[in-house]
């Protein structure tokens, strides 16, 4: 099913339980990835699926927004982890790799059962399944195999910071 199928987003956004949402990428550096923060990932998703609720308190019909978010969170050495109150979101790593041109990104989820989704791969807002050339393949192998993102750049946080 694509990241984009609407129908697998249909789920009780207040009971839905935890799950830790992870996005791994193969990247030169955490600087390729500043777009693609968890607040954006969600707000976007949210207008993607633009699933609507009447608020009886307001007497207004209104977005459904996830539920147990908490905080703005970055890629750090090419690794996005975040919690949610859903299921597995692969849009998350569509539209990621979307914000993120070139970088090859691996997402996957845990409930609070400890069940893992399968990995989802993505590059420039594509998926890949069974299809992807060798070379990008190498990649997202090598992402699933480690289980955190890879930095390509040589240089230190310190030589970083320096050259900013």
């Amino acid at each position: 099913m694509s990241a984009l199928e609407r129908s697998q987003y249909e789920f009780d956004f207040d009971a839905a339980p935890l799950c830790e949402h992870r996005l791994y990428a193969y990247a030169g550096s955490d600087e390729d990835l500043w777009r693609a923060t968890n607040a954006k990932l969600r707000k976007d998703f949210e207008e993607h699926v633009r699933l609507r609720a009447f608020d009886p308190v307001r007497g207004e019909w209104r977005l459904r927004r996830l539920k147990g978010f908490e905080g703005d969170h970055r890629f750090q050495r090419g690794t996005l982890r975040f919690m949610q109150r859903s299921p597995a979101i692969p849009y998350f790593g569509l539209r990621a790799s979307q914000l993120c041109p070139d970088v090859p990104i691996m997402y996957t989820s845990c409930d609070q059962l400890g069940d893992e989704s399968e990995p989802r791969y993505f590059l420039n807002g594509d998926e890949y399944f069974e299809n992807a050339p060798a070379a990008l393949q190498t990649k997202f192998n090598a992402l699933n195999d480690k289980q955190w993102g890879i930095i390509t750049d040589s240089r230190t946080e310190a030589e970083w910071q320096k050259s900013k």
